[in-house]
């Protein structure tokens, strides 16, 4: 979800990521952990990184694989960090890199250089649909 999260905040609309991230992290703070707010201010910040970090750089796909990798890894060792914190994560940090992270980022590695492309086709293919929409001024009450 984050991964895809970030592509929308690159390619389509900061404002519209952290909504559907605000959105999707209260959803994942309700059904799968007891703490309400962690998930719903991660994902909007990860999306707010994300849309001011491709606003000093070209938003090429490599850059934006690289950029979503980066994010997911400081997601992920923020969510440790503040487990580690509140005592439900007991491991140390050496530990969660090398058995947690490191199969994580390989995971999402291999997922966004399967689906980067169909993930960017289909925001910017709904980016140019909204920009070629007449909206409510093409209207003609008929």
């Amino acid at each position: 979800m984050i991964m895809f999260l970030i592509f929308v905040s690159v390619y389509y609309d900061t404002k519209r990521a952290m909504y559907y991230g605000l959105f999707f992290g209260l959803l994942y703070d309700v059904f799968f952990i007891d703490i309400i707010g962690l998930y719903s201010f991660l994902y909007p910040a990860v999306c707010v990184i994300a849309g001011y970090t491709v606003k000093s750089i070209h938003r090429n796909l490599f850059i934006t694989t690289v950029l979503t990798l980066v994010l997911t890894a400081l997601f992920e060792f923020v969510l440790f960090q503040f487990f580690s914190l509140i005592g439900l994560a007991s491991m140390p940090v050496k530990a969660f890199l090398e058995t947690r992270l490191l199969p994580t980022m390989i995971a999402n590695s291999l997922f966004l250089f399967i689906l980067g492309w169909a993930f960017r086709s289909v925001i910017v293919a709904r980016f140019i649909e909204r920009q070629n929409s007449p909206g409510l001024s093409g209207y003609n009450g008929q």
